[in-house]
C-alpha cells in the first residue's frame, strides 16, 4: 500500500472515532498520531503522558514541550510501576506488566472523559522482542500505525513532510532498558543511569545509550561518534564524570549502539 493511502486511512481511523485520548510519549511515533489527531479532531483529541518513574526527566519535558507546540490538550499521571514485583525485579517480561499498567490507568481516564485510547507502536515492533504488545492485544488498545502497516521509516517521511519538529529524533525507550534482566531495578539506579546518560547527551552525542552493570557503566555510541574517543584526554573525562555519580567502572562498547541490545539470547 503506498504511503498517501495509508495517511488517507489514519486520518479516517482519527475521524470515525469521533474523540480519542492518546497514550503519548512525544516520540516521533505518537507525535505524529498527536499532530493527526488535532488537525482531525481538534478539542474531542487528548494526549496523557504516564510518568512512572523509569522514564527520563529528559523525555518528560520533552513530552510537554511536543504537547505545547502541537497545541494539545495534555495531561500527565503518576504512577509507580516499581510497585509491581515483575518490574522491579526486571523480568524479560517487565515491558508487558508495565504496559499493561500503564494503559489501564489511561483506560481509567478514558472511562472517566469518555473516547478511544490509541497508541503510537508501528509495523517494525513486531519484528523486536516487544512483550509490552500482548498487553495491547488483551486490553483492546488501538494501535493505528500498525494496523495500516505504517513502518519507522514511513513515520519519519509523514513526520517531516508534516513540519514536525522531531521527525528525526532518536528513539528513547524507558531507563529500564538500560539493565541487565534480573537486576533489580531501584529509584537510584535509575537516577543514575539518567545521571549518566544527560552527561553524554551534554558532550554532544546523538545516538547513545548508558548501559548499566552493577557498578560498571558501558557506553554505547553511534559508529560516527565513536572516533571522539580516539582522544585520552576525553575518555579521562568521560570517567571522571561518571565516577563522580558513582560508577566505579566505566567502559566505551567497541561494538557501538545496537537498538535493544539487552535482549540479546531473548529473541
Amino acid at each position: 500500500m503506498v504511503l498517501g493511502k495509508k495517511i488517507h486511512l489514519l486520518r479516517e481511523e482519527f475521524r470515525r472515532a469521533e474523540k480519542i485520548i492518546l497514550a503519548f510519549s512525544g516520540g516521533v511515533d505518537s507525535t505524529l498520531l498527536a499532530c493527526i489527531g488535532q488537525e482531525e479532531l481538534g478539542g474531542s483529541f487528548q494526549a496523557i503522558t504516564v510518568n512512572n518513574g523509569m522514564q527520563s526527566n529528559f523525555d518528560m519535558t520533552n513530552a510537554c514541550h511536543m504537547a505545547s507546540c502541537l497545541g494539545i490538550k495534555h495531561k500527565i499521571l503518576e504512577v509507580d510501576s516499581l510497585q509491581i514485583e515483575e518490574i522491579r525485579g526486571n523480568t524479560v517480561r517487565r515491558c508487558y506488566y508495565c504496559k499493561k499498567l500503564l494503559l489501564e490507568r489511561v483506560l481509567m481516564a478514558a472511562a472517566e472523559e469518555g473516547g478511544q485510547v490509541m497508541e503510537g507502536s508501528h509495523i517494525d515492533d513486531s519484528l523486536q522482542y516487544r512483550p509490552g504488545q500482548q498487553a495491547l492485544l488483551e486490553l483492546g488498545v488501538i494501535s493505528p500505525l500498525q494496523k495500516f502497516s505504517i513502518n519507522k521509516s514511513e513515520i519519519r517521511q509523514l513526520a517531516r513532510d508534516l513540519g514536525i519538529p522531531n521527525w528525526q529524533a532518536p528513539a528513547s525507550p524507558c531507563l529500564a532498558t538500560r539493565f541487565a534482566y534480573g537486576e533489580t531495578l531501584t529509584p537510584g539506579y535509575l537516577r543514575r543511569v539518567e545521571a549518566a546518560e544527560n552527561i553524554i547527551r551534554q558532550l554532544g552525542f546523538q545516538q547513545f545509550r548508558v548501559r548499566s552493570h552493577g557498578d560498571l557503566a558501558r557506553i554505547e555510541v553511534g559508529a560516527a561518534e565513536r572516533e571522539r574517543f580516539f582522544s585520552t584526554d576525553f575518555m579521562d573525562e568521560i570517567e571522571r564524570a561518571l565516577r563522580s555519580i558513582g560508577y566505579t567502572h566505566v567502559s566505551l562498547d567497541l561494538c557501538g549502539y545496537r537498538m535493544g541490545s539487552m535482549d540479546n539470547g531473548i529473541i
